[in-house]
């Protein structure tokens, strides 16, 4: 079977969520329900995708991500610091 690759339009975010880029994928979803849909690839396995729960993950690890650029910022701050005093 060969891969079918389709590209995805993606309708307009509430005001609350980000806006998700369109992108290329190889896979193809099949709505089961308002929450639910299966992915389909040319591989032999089907995977069940819930929607709510996918975006729950989605804005944890952007709030980690968030944390962690807070955590990476302030140590840039303090290396770019001591490199200032350091030539002095």
């Amino acid at each position: 079977m060969p891969e079918e690759t389709t590209t995805s339009a993606v309708p307009a975010p509430s005001p609350d969520e980000k806006p998700v880029e369109e992108t290329k994928v190889t896979f193809t979803l099949e709505l089961i329900d308002d929450d639910n849909v299966k992915k389909i690839t040319s591989h032999p396995d089907v995977s069940i995708v819930n929607i709510p729960s996918m975006r729950k993950s989605k804005d944890d690890l952007e709030a980690t991500i968030g944390q962690l650029q807070g955590q990476l910022d302030q140590i840039n701050e303090v290396l770019f610091e001591y490199e200032k005093i350091k030539k002095v």
